[in-house]
């Protein structure tokens, strides 16, 4: 098996593990390389993710759904997670974390602590922090 089918089973089956019902996909720079090298949007679509979004671009407010983000841990990712789910102006249902290494404690702690955390259903590190090339 290649490392980039190795890579696309493995985000297939923490999308799977998340629920069976559609969500939103928000990636950062890693996340967006990791997903568009290994998966398609067929992929995505058969794993109920119906829109994929760029989390440093200003997003539409979608309140019946659940977003993933696929995303490095860092304080400006967090931020931008703590921006989404600001009180009672939330952009999303529920939340679900999947940080690509490990997360420091200080940031563990913030979104714990924080309004976003009570929205959370996931937080998961899957360390897969790299791109998988292959030649052709």
């Amino acid at each position: 098996m290649s490392l980039k089918s190795c890579v696309r089973n493995k985000l297939l089956n923490e999308f799977k593990n998340i629920n069976n019902e559609w969500k939103i996909l928000v990636l950062d720079q890693l996340g967006t390389k990791m997903t568009s090298n290994c998966l398609s949007m067929t992929d995505l679509t058969n794993h109920y993710i119906t829109l994929v979004e760029d989390i440093t671009k200003k997003r539409q407010c979608v309140p019946n759904l659940e977003a993933i983000y696929l995303m490095k841990p860092t304080a400006d990712g967090v931020e931008r997670i703590f921006s989404d789910f600001n009180g009672d102006k939330r952009l999303y249902k529920k939340l679900h974390i999947l940080f690509t290494e490990a997360c420091p404690d200080e940031l563990f702690n913030a979104i714990c602590n924080s309004s976003a955390g009570k929205y959370m259903e996931t937080l998961k590190e899957i360390n897969m922090s790299f791109l998988p090339y292959e030649s052709q």
